[in-house]
């Protein structure tokens, strides 16, 4: 078996506590012929350098495929416009290929399956940092299998790890003398390529459109992302808000009890949205990517309703118990029942061990 990493976007975090422990474990899998990893030196944040790659140096299976030239961005945004990258990875035939790219046009052309490394971050359940999913098609919120169903036996545990989060997180209504749609802003640093993807450049910019769209009785309530307040100059974002304080406010409380009290909650790249299919509050939808039909996103506040609640419960155990994957844990058997969206009991009975260890 033949495994591709290509890692445009990785950083050096996601590459040590996440990547590497994945390729020490299937280096040693007998049934790993070769892995092969594609990335970039330290640029704008993502990247590897000598002190992710020299722990791996021992590791015999490993083919390191470095692009150090040319402009350091296309290989980030563009992939398929660096010279010989395609040809490359036709030469390297690999029977899977993990991704880590915010450019979802360049891995579509590569032979074989693509599965791309996505957090697998589901609040309000409480989950490892270190644990990832594996997507076919990133940023597709909300979708999985029609016919999946969890075992009797496995359900539950997972409804007392429901019960156990809904008592955190609730309560879910609060009388509110206008109605209000929760804003959880994503994270907005410069390693967050992602972002490509997002209806609107930046926080000032969604606000401003918020303003212009929403109608007037509307109040919006912001939560900013805490990588943006630590490493960011908020001073646009804050003179928008106050530019506007009839109609806009900061959370005071965090992202939580922002969504548990709000009418709405608006949706586009903030994986905040869990929050909302949880809490059965209805989504309002501006962004590019289509969100699963359960979920009764759409664009018209006077049209919204809430989403399927039982087809939450499904996404939910769905996520958490058949596709979460933990680094520790890996070997190629795992990575192909991922692949074929087929878990076994035991890989469910698994993950829900990791959870309960996780509850509060």
């Amino acid at each position: 078996m033949r495994l591709f990493f290509y890692l445009p976007v990785i950083t050096p975090w996601w590459f040590e506590a996440i990547v590497a422990p994945m390729l020490i474990r299937l280096n040693a899998d007998p049934w790993v012929k070769e892995i092969h990893v594609m990335a970039a030196p330290l640029w704008g944040h993502t990247g590897v350098e000598g002190a992710q790659l020299e722990p791996l140096i021992a590791q015999e299976k490993l083919r390191w495929h470095i692009v150090d030239q040319g402009d350091p961005g296309l290989f980030r945004n563009h992939g398929a416009a660096v010279p010989g990258l395609i040809e490359t990875v036709a030469s390297i035939r690999p029977d899977l290929t993990l991704a880590r790219s915010s450019d979802f046009v360049t891995p579509a052309l590569f032979p074989g399956p693509v599965l791309y490394l996505m957090e697998a971050e589901a609040s309000p359940f409480a989950t490892d940092p270190l644990w990832v999913v594996l997507e076919k098609t990133p940023l597709s919120y909300g979708a999985m299998p029609d016919d999946w169903a969890l075992p009797d036996d496995l359900a539950a545990r997972m409804d007392a790890l429901w019960a156990g989060a809904a008592g955190r997180f609730g309560p879910f209504s609060v009388p509110l003398s206008r109605p209000s749609l929760a804003v959880p802003l994503p994270c907005e640093h410069e390693e967050n390529l992602f972002l490509r993807h997002a209806a609107h450049g930046d926080s000032v910019a969604l606000l401003q459109s918020l303003l212009a769209g929403l109608p007037e009785e509307w109040r919006i309530e912001v939560c900013d992302h805490p990588l943006n307040r630590l490493h960011g100059d908020r001073s646009a974002l804050e003179a928008c808000v106050a530019a506007a304080p009839d109609r806009i406010s900061m959370a005071e409380h965090g992202t939580e009890a922002m969504v548990a009290g709000a009418s709405a909650v608006l949706t586009d790249l903030s994986r905040s949205w869990t929050l909302a299919a949880f809490a059965g509050k209805p989504m309002l939808h501006w962004g590019q990517r289509a969100l699963a039909p359960w979920m009764k996103a759409g664009s018209d506040p006077a049209e919204l309703t809430g989403p399927d609640r039982d087809a939450a419960r499904r996404w939910f155990a769905w996520h958490l118990t058949a596709r979460l994957l933990r680094p520790g844990a890996v070997d190629l058997n795992l990575l192909l029942r991922q692949a074929r969206e087929q878990p076994t009991w035991e890989d469910m009975n698994a993950n829900l061990d990791a959870l309960e260890a996780m509850a509060p």
